[in-house]
């Protein structure tokens, strides 16, 4: 006898309250899982929690280069859609290029960056890749 068979053997000498009770939907659906994300994708503050994952990926990027994969991470779990996730990281990912182009020029080393050949393929490729595969990597599973 399967577990599944077993199970239905069990409830079978239960009475019908209790049918009514297993098939009642379940009263945290909206918390758990996707309602709660749903409200914060399409809701009220959609666009000021968007705008709080863009400045707290932003300021992680200032410590360290895997702030740009939790900005992707952020902005990817607040888009309301997959398409709207890679188009927000992107955005993402030219902001923190301006910023840091704009930071090199500040300290006079623009100039020399823009001649690293390589190192620049990596750094543009790395800013615009890392967040975009994170966005679109989190928002399809959630």
């Amino acid at each position: 006898m399967s577990t599944r068979d077993a199970r239905a053997g069990e409830g079978a000498g239960r009475g019908s309250s209790d049918e009514a009770a297993d098939a009642a939907p379940d009263e945290n659906a909206a918390v758990d899982g996707p309602g709660r994300l749903a409200t914060v994708r399409t809701g009220r503050y959609a666009d000021l929690a968007l705008l709080a994952a863009f400045l707290v990926g932003l300021a992680a990027t200032t410590v360290h280069w895997a702030g740009l994969v939790l900005g992707g991470l952020l902005v990817g779990l607040v888009a309301s859609s997959t398409a709207r996730a890679l188009a927000t990281a992107l955005s993402f990912g030219l902001v923190v290029l301006a910023v840091f182009g704009g930071w090199l020029a500040w300290n006079g080393a623009l100039a020399e960056q823009l001649a690293t050949g390589p190192l620049l393929v990596v750094t543009v490729g790395g800013a615009l890749a890392l967040p975009a595969v994170a966005a679109v990597g989190v928002r399809a599973i959630s």
